[in-house]
This record gives C-alpha cells, sequence and structure tokens, in this order.
C-alpha cells in the first residue's frame, strides 16, 4: 500500500468536505447565492490545486521517511516553488472565465509556508507512526493526543480563513470580449 497517496488522498477528502460547507454557507447570504453558480467551477478547480499541492507535501514527507531524517528548510522552500508552478497552472486554466486572479505571493507567503511546514511536519509523524501502527486511524492516534489530532483536523479550515483575511487571491471581473 503506498500510504503516502492513502494520507494524501484523505487530506483531499477533508479539503473537499471543508469547501462544500464553506459553499453550503455562502448560499445563506442572497448577494453571494447569485454570484456562487457563476464562481462554483472555479471554486472546484482551486480546491483541486490545493489538493495537488499538498499531495506534494505529503510525498516530500514520506521520501523524508524513507531517508531517515525529518525533512528540513529547503524541503519547504522547493514545496514554495513547485506551489507557486501550480499556481501558475491553475491561473492559465482560468483564461476562460469571466474574472483575473492575482495571487499575492508577497503577502501570502509566511502564511504559505507556515502551512507546508505543519503539514509537512504533520504528514511525517503520520506516516512514521503508520510503520508500526496497524493501519491509519492507529497511526493517527499514535502520532497526536486525541485533543491534538481533534485540533489538527480543525486547522486546515482556520488557515484557509486566514488566507482569505490575509487575502491570498485578489479576484476582479473581467469584462466580456
Amino acid at each position: 500500500m503506498d500510504r503516502a497517496r492513502a494520507l494524501a488522498y484523505l487530506n483531499g477528502k477533508i479539503l473537499a468536505a471543508y469547501s462544500r460547507r464553506t459553499i453550503e454557507s455562502l448560499r445563506a447570504a442572497l448577494p453571494l447565492r447569485l454570484a456562487l453558480r457563476h464562481l462554483e467551477p472555479v471554486l472546484a478547480l482551486n480546491v483541486d490545486k490545493e489538493v495537488r499541492k499538498d499531495a506534494l507535501v505529503v510525498r516530500c514527507a514520506a521520501e523524508a521517511l524513507a531517508g531517515g531524517a525529518p525533512p528540513g528548510r529547503e524541503a519547504v522552500q522547493r514545496l514554495l516553488e513547485a506551489t507557486r508552478t501550480i499556481d501558475r497552472a491553475f491561473l492559465d486554466g482560468l483564461s476562460g472565465f469571466p474574472m483575473r486572479i492575482v495571487i499575492r505571493y508577497d503577502e501570502i507567503a509566511p502564511l504559505r509556508a507556515q502551512r507546508v511546514e505543519r503539514l509537512l511536519d504533520t504528514a511525517y509523524r503520520i506516516l512514521s507512526a503508520w510503520r508500526t501502527e496497524g493501519g491509519l486511524r492507529l497511526a493517527l492516534h499514535a502520532a497526536f493526543p486525541r485533543p491534538d489530532l481533534e485540533r489538527l483536523l480543525r486547522e486546515p479550515p482556520r488557515l484557509s480563513g486566514a488566507r482569505w483575511q490575509d487575502p491570498e487571491l485578489d479576484v476582479r471581473a473581467v469584462p466580456h470580449r
């Protein structure tokens, strides 16, 4: 079994569930409900982009574990560059949408680095525990005490929310030509 792939898959499910809950909450506000149907395809692409970036981080943690040492600062820097490449591909794929998105790296770099470091550490700890435990659930409990695990499961939404408070994306309508 490819444990890194399984862990990345679980992470993707968590991100998708959070995105669905967020969209359902946004539908409650009438002005957003009207615009949301036009934005949902972009939001779905954004979740896919985040899942791809997180999968790179999980794979890096697995490679570090196989190498016998926790990932260091150089791994975080490589991952940050890789996430920019994924972001550029995402933005290129939005050329047909009636909006323009600008990712302000100067504003989000510290938050993104923090998120990558946390996910890298978390994945490393889980994958390390999974070597001796009988399954993912047992590995999660071995890697983190229950209160820490619960906090960790709430953490991605909080970090995503922080990104909106410190805008990662500058979205502007682009007139149809």
